[in-house]
């Protein structure tokens, strides 16, 4: 395999391409461990061929809905409507931050088409959709798109990304975690998560700081998951924690280390528990007196 430089961003253009928009030769193993977390398939070639033809055949059913342009159109469907406006305007912030160009000619594939269906998918299945869902697609497509590229195994193809980075998001959406990123409704999944995540903070002063203040444990799920997955942080931030969040972590297991690391987004002593207006370091945000992240997973266990 040729190791040539390529950007999901700007897929016409050659690079070089600033961090975190390069490739390494862990981009591979990175893929397969988000994936295995979103899926609970430790190897993906052996589903692949089955996500692209359920991908394919929801598509074939829905023509209509599928065939439209982000960039060139200007629908009518109001589904249509909001995932243009979130998709161009994403997908516009995260090339200028970056200085990334828009190359390619007009028979080229656009990234904000292929996010656009994957959008449009996720709406089929029964996900409504809202403001915020494409920056939650993003990391997703970043990592799938490089650790494809970075595979010996598999060959690179666009549509398969679209397709695996499409399935991974609605079983994302579907699951328990769908609790957290929405607003938190009071489900007893939810509750005992939020009674668990309690217990376990009984032994670090931050405990009686939110009892005697009388602050709910969903107000750091709430403020830490819309500092993470609606992109308050820088992007390569971002990739670390959803890095974090899946490194050596079980299904199961998963949505308590995603509650646990809520906790290190507020220092609730010097802030009265409201989030600091700029994180540069995910250190910062796992920090929070003497109670780290780790620490509350072991336990966990």
């Amino acid at each position: 395999m040729t190791f040539l430089p390529a950007c999901w961003l700007v897929p016409g253009d050659p690079g070089p391409f600033p961090a975190p928009f390069d490739r390494s030769y862990d981009d591979f193993n990175r893929f397969k461990a988000w994936f295995q977390t979103l899926t609970s398939v430790s190897d993906p070639k052996k589903i692949i061929d089955q996500i692209v033809l359920t991908y394919n055949s929801i598509k074939g059913e829905n023509i209509d809905l599928f065939d439209f342009n982000c960039i060139e159109s200007n629908p009518t469907n109001p589904i249509h409507k909001k995932i243009r406006y979130d998709v161009l305007k994403s997908i516009h912030k995260l090339r200028k931050e970056y200085d990334l160009s828009v190359v390619g000619t007009r028979d080229d594939e656009k990234i904000e088409n292929v996010i656009g269906r994957i959008l449009i998918y996720a709406s089929i299945n029964e996900i409504e959709y809202r403001r915020g869902f494409c920056d939650l697609i993003m990391p997703i497509m970043h990592v799938y798109y490089y650790g494809i590229l970075g595979s010996y195994d598999i060959d690179f193809d666009l549509p398969l990304v679209e397709a695996l980075v499409a399935d991974s998001f609605v079983r994302f959406m579907t699951g328990p975690i769908v609790n957290h990123i929405r607003v938190f409704t009071e489900t007893k999944y939810v509750n005992d998560l939020s009674a668990r995540f309690m217990d376990l903070l009984k032994p670090y002063p931050i405990y009686s700081i939110m009892t005697n203040d009388g602050i709910e444990p969903k107000f750091f799920l709430n403020k830490w998951i819309n500092l993470v997955f609606i992109q308050e942080l820088d992007f390569p931030e971002v990739i670390k924690i959803w890095d974090h969040l899946f490194e050596n972590c079980t299904p199961g297991y998963f949505h308590l280390k995603l509650i646990s690391l809520a906790a290190g987004a507020t220092l609730a002593k010097e802030s009265k528990c409201k989030v600091l207006p700029s994180y540069q370091h995910l250190e910062t945000i796992q920090a929070i007196e003497d109670l780290v992240a780790e620490e509350i997973i072991f336990r966990a266990l």
